[in-house]
């Protein structure tokens, strides 16, 4: 197998979307075994998330999460680089029983007030990104309704001013990719990926149905100029979670498919190594090296069958 060759300068994403765990800080020594897991797997880049917080949907104000704090961040930050890896900055809001696609406080004022509000926060990290070297900084994922309002216009224009790195946007899947307005100021198209894969297992209709999406998904980016990646891309190993990609139910009743998830993740991977796609981003890997195992049935793909798999894309090593 062969990877694809990015079309924009050789630049090419290919790793996980990178969570701290409670236990387990990013300025751990535990963490930077975590990473160079990563790196030993055959990844160049790794997605730091850090999180806002809101607690509805409606309110204005939002503020930064104590989930990760600046300190941990520039650690982590700088483990990577010294591991050899690229770094996705990606800041995104946690809004209580709720999530970063139902964010619509209303009116224009209200609007005004929130983009006040969370401009000052993506500034934040604009300003730390610039300083670390990051080399990419997301401006938000999956905001369904705050991203096409026009104040994403002027959150553009001033983290501009801020940060010199790539600066890019994770839309929510297909119809996100679609709906987003501003693609023209950004250097990168990107988006999370989670449809539907039917009710039923039937490997070769799944099959179908992700190639059919990535076929979809070509004849938009193909008419933009633009570089374009995943920036997420998962299943849980939950048995039967192919019917709800994007949920994670946590569950006491929850039985592991470790199978599955690796085979969902290995159709992905093989349908996305096209010449226009630059980079794939895998939902998820902890801080804890430990995390994961073939009981578990969350999205990591850690100490897992995906592990594997993926690993084979990657470094082109698969032991059959």
């Amino acid at each position: 197998m062969t990877a694809s060759c990015s079309h924009f300068g050789g630049v090419y994403y290919q790793g996980v979307n990178y969570l701290q765990t409670p236990t387990v800080s990013l300025n751990s020594f535990t963490s930077m075994q975590s990473l160079g897991k990563i790196k030993d797997n055959g990844a160049n880049t790794v997605a730091l998330i850090v999180f806002l917080q809101q607690d509805d949907p409606t309110t204005t104000r939002i503020m930064p999460s104590s989930a990760v704090t600046d300190d941990q961040l520039k650690h982590a930050i700088a483990d990577a680089h010294d591991l050899g890896l690229k770094v996705v900055l990606k800041p995104q809001v946690l809004v209580t029983n709720s999530w970063a696609g139902e964010i619509n406080p209303g009116t224009h004022e209200a609007w005004h007030k929130w983009y006040g509000n969370y401009q000052r926060l993506i500034l934040h990290y604009a300003e730390i990104a610039q300083h670390y070297n990051v080399e990419v900084l997301m401006l938000g994922t999956e905001l369904r309704h705050a991203a096409i309002q026009p104040q994403f216009r002027q959150l553009i224009i001033e983290v501009r001013k801020k940060y010199h790195g790539e600066i890019s946007y994770a839309a929510h899947g297909v119809a996100g990719l679609k709906r987003f307005p501003y693609w023209d100021m950004l250097d990168s198209i990107s988006l999370t990926l989670y449809p539907p894969l039917g009710q039923d297992w039937d490997a070769a209709r799944i099959s179908q149905l992700i190639m059919d999406k990535v076929n979809e998904i070509e004849s938009i980016v193909s008419t933009m100029d633009k570089r374009f990646w995943i920036a997420e891309i998962g299943i849980s190993s939950e048995r039967g979670s192919y019917r709800h990609p994007w949920l994670e139910t946590n569950s006491q009743q929850d039985q592991p498919d470790a199978e599955m998830q690796a085979k969902v993740l290995e159709l992905w991977l093989k349908n996305l190594q096209q010449p226009w796609v630059d980079g794939v981003l895998i939902w998820n890997w902890f801080s804890d090296v430990s995390m994961g195992g073939m009981t578990d049935t969350g999205f990591t793909i850690q100490n897992k069958i995906a592990e594997k798999v993926v690993s084979c894309y990657w470094t082109k090593k698969c032991n059959d």
